[in-house]
């Protein structure tokens, strides 16, 4: 049985090795159910070259082309003899200028006085070196020519059929690519920034157009309601119309531009609900907390009107309300109460002295007017300060704090059972819309009352 299994396998050997050796290289053997097999490995290549040392060769570039950063400063063209090694052979080199030109792009080799290549007998590479000359400037990708002519010692060029009297390379020199970004990026940004001021000039005449003529255009044909609405409501046109659309300077001119017209329109309301509240007789304080909050509120309530209309949360027009009402109280006083001190507290003409002194003299606090005495006889240590009395301020911020927390409390409510602080149902529209005017009304009754004298109570 032993003989009988080992001829049996010596039969099938020499089959699974001639399979084997079709297949690829023997490698490892391994048993698989007591029967011996063996692996297979990919195949590893190369290519063996036998130099005919019997011609003189074949002068030749290695490559059609190449390619060199300016940064580099320095190419090598491989030039290869092919086809033979017999003697020494040689040819010349120069260059041709193609949107490169040397020697502002690369150091050229002039054809009057070319470069002489040699190949010593069984030699079969050279290498042209050339110089690129790195500028620092961002251009676009330039070639130029790299020609071998005029061969010597039985060689011929690119082929050895002798017909051939030049062999040419092409090298392109390509820019940095650091400054090729940079480049790029204002090329793209300018020609953006272009576009968008075209698209913006448009819109700049149209937006004039609108402000000039009643509808529009100066085909619209407007009725005479229109043109009275016009005429009142021209200078506002005028004086927004000049505002540039947000597709110049990046939306950042009109920005600017709009705050200024804003703050321009809320001084002249202001301006006026004061003269109108001095002709009426109504007391300062009140004409602020009504008259004058009514003319320097109308822009937020526009805004907050658009944000409500045009945002599926409520979240911008809420945050207008909260972002403006901040504003005016930080900033509109803070900045101007701090210009004030700082004034008064370095300033020493006595012209002055005596004109800050009277502002004060009316108030009575004895602790004041002592500190008042002591500035205009310039004691030591004493010095200018700005002073702001209270009056009615207190108790219409106290009654301002209370409506304000209603007003939270509503809104919260209004998530809860109608479902968002703004919008939903009709009837919950109508109720949370009525009582926020209401506590509106509230604000200004209790405080008008209380500044006309009505409701007494010391807050001292």
């Amino acid at each position: 049985k032993s003989e009988a299994k080992s001829e049996s396998e010596s039969k099938s050997s020499p089959k699974q090795v001639a399979d084997t050796k079709r297949a690829g290289p023997v490698g490892a053997n391994a048993t698989v159910n007591g029967v011996a097999t063996l692996k297979q490995t990919p195949l590893d290549t190369t290519t063996i070259q036998i130099i005919d040392d019997s011609a003189p060769g074949v002068l030749n570039f290695s490559h059609d082309s190449y390619s060199v950063c300016e940064s580099d400063k320095l190419i090598k063209i491989e030039v290869v003899r092919r086809f033979g090694g017999k003697g020494t052979v040689s040819c010349k080199v120069k260059t041709v200028d193609r949107e490169a030109t040397s020697p502002d792009d690369y150091k050229g080799i002039d054809e009057e006085n070319p470069m002489v290549l040699e190949f010593q007998e069984g030699e079969v590479s050279k290498f042209i070196e050339i110089e690129v000359v790195d500028d620092e400037v961002y251009e676009k990708d330039e070639s130029f020519d790299v020609v071998l002519f005029d061969p010597q010692g039985g060689a011929s060029l690119v082929d050895n059929t002798y017909k051939e009297t030049e062999a040419v390379a092409n090298v392109v020199i390509i820019s940095d690519e650091k400054e090729r970004r940079v480049v790029d990026k204002m090329a793209n940004f300018f020609s953006m920034n272009y576009g968008k001021i075209r698209i913006g000039k448009q819109k700049y005449s149209q937006q004039c157009i609108d402000a000039i003529f009643p509808g529009g255009s100066t085909d619209c044909k407007a009725s005479a309601g229109a043109w009275v609405l016009h005429i009142f409501a021209f200078p506002w046109k005028l004086l927004f119309a000049i505002i540039p659309p947000v597709d110049i300077a990046g939306g950042w001119l009109t920005f600017f531009l709009s705050l200024l017209g804003i703050a321009g329109a809320t001084m002249f309301m202001a301006d006026l609900a004061g003269l109108l509240g001095c002709v009426a007789g109504l007391p300062p304080a009140f004409t602020a907390i009504s008259l004058v909050a009514i003319g320097t509120s109308i822009p937020d309530l526009f805004a907050s009107m658009s944000a409500a209309r045009a945002d599926e949360y409520a979240d911008a027009s809420i945050g207008n309300v909260m972002g403006s009402n901040s504003v005016n109280v930080f900033m509109g006083l803070g900045l101007p109460w701090l210009i004030a001190a700082i004034y008064w507290n370095f300033i020493s003409a006595p012209a002055d002295w005596e004109l800050w002194a009277s502002r004060y003299r009316d108030i009575d606090n004895e602790e004041l007017q002592l500190k008042i005495d002591a500035v205009l006889r310039h004691d030591e240590g004493a010095h200018g300060f700005f002073i702001v009395p209270a009056n009615d301020l207190g108790f219409s911020v106290g009654v301002f704090c209370s409506v304000a927390l209603l007003c939270l409390l509503t809104f919260g409510l209004r998530r809860k059972f109608a479902g968002g602080e703004l919008g939903g149902p009709l009837w919950s529209k109508c109720v949370g819309g009525s009582f926020l005017l209401f506590l509106w009304l509230a604000y200004i009754g209790i405080s008008g009352l209380y500044i006309f004298g009505v409701i007494e109570i010391d807050i001292a």
